[in-house]
């Protein structure tokens, strides 16, 4: 129906919404330094971004 097309199309705008927010989340972690030295972030330092990134893989996967 038109409803059930208008519905997927939103969850399709919001998927593509996500997946962009996912993609700089990576970015982000790939080019994450230390606010005190610039010097390469250790992985501990990284494990809310990292938790944020695994929660948007999941719900992505979801839809």
């Amino acid at each position: 129906t038109q409803h059930e097309r208008h519905e997927n199309a939103q969850l399709r705008a919001e998927n593509e919404k996500l997946q962009a927010e996912n993609m700089r989340y990576k970015e982000a972690l790939g080019n994450a330094s230390c606010p005190s030295c610039g010097g390469a972030t250790a992985l501990g330092e990284m494990s809310f971004d990292e938790q944020h990134l695994r929660i948007e893989n999941t719900r992505l996967r979801e839809e």
